[in-house]
């Protein structure tokens, strides 16, 4: 238990955001970073500095987007994939991204998550935010010049249930995000045009033996290549990559281009135990 303390609060200290740059200005939530850029934080910009923040805010233990109402949701603080399109930012957040880090270690070390979390509560005397006890990731857009914030998916439970949205690109005027759902991955298409219209064009296989190896289904691999979109996955015998130059057209319009032992080697690290939340493609 002493070592997992230990370990857990290097992580902490890791994960934790540095406080104090120099170069910040406290009136305007600006900081310069260099060679002409600056960075503006933009959700509730009237908040002081170490006051509650999220990018949306929590009324009645529900995500909400009306930032007038409720309390800044501090869980909802972590872009996990982001893809612009016009004034909107589209995000897919992790929840809790140190709170999920945590029930992982505790998993891999043979302890219990409540004892590290009584842990933390004692090291910082109870003020450092983990989870509300449910993860609900969520898919959201902000007017990067209003500052607006609309909900577009909330995946708690149903088809859309998901750890969080690992990767994100656009093609062909749609955008796709991967999906880290446990032990059934999928791709999810946005329609900026279409009222944010979202349909999940490619689901992975469902994993049994897969599972019990420790791999991971934090799809981490999305881009373009020659007028397709390519897609790492994560199926029962390792890692594999789906393609498609019409994802639209649904599931059957992708291909398997390569597979952990044809095409990738056997390189491909796919459990949660090569890396944080797994390596994958």
């Amino acid at each position: 238990m002493i070592n997992a303390a230990i370990a857990t609060l290097a992580t902490c200290a890791m994960l934790l955001p540095v406080v104090g740059s120099a170069n910040a200005n406290e009136s305007s939530n600006t900081a310069v970073l260099g060679a002409g850029y600056t960075a503006t934080k933009i959700s509730h910009p009237n908040a002081g500095l170490g006051e509650d923040d999220g990018i949306v805010n929590v009324l009645n233990g529900e995500s909400i987007d009306d930032l007038t109402q409720g309390l800044p949701e501090r869980g909802q603080n972590y872009s996990w994939a982001s893809a612009g399109y016009g004034d909107w930012m589209y995000v897919g957040t992790c929840y809790s991204a140190m709170g999920s880090t945590l029930k992982y270690m505790a998993n891999t070390m043979g302890t219990k998550y409540a004892s590290i979390k009584a842990a933390l509560d004692v090291a910082f005397n109870g003020e450092l935010f983990l989870d509300n006890g449910e993860n609900h990731s969520l898919l959201l857009k902000i007017n990067v010049k209003t500052g607006e914030v609309k909900i577009i998916v909330n995946a708690i439970g149903g088809e859309h249930a998901v750890n969080g949205y690992r990767a994100a690109v656009e093609f062909h005027d749609k955008l796709y995000f991967a999906a880290a759902a446990k032990g059934q991955p999928y791709l999810l298409e946005v329609d900026p045009n279409s009222g944010d219209a979202t349909e999940i064009v490619y689901r992975s296989a469902a994993m049994t033996t897969g599972l019990k190896k420790g791999y991971t289904a934090g799809i981490r691999g999305l881009t373009v290549v020659n007028n397709q979109l390519i897609a790492s996955m994560i199926t029962d015998n390792g890692a594999a990559i789906v393609a498609s130059s019409n994802p639209s057209a649904g599931q059957d319009s992708f291909a398997t281009i390569a597979t952990q032992d044809k095409g990738l080697y056997n390189y491909p690290a796919c459990a949660v135990t090569d890396n944080v939340f797994g390596g994958c493609v």
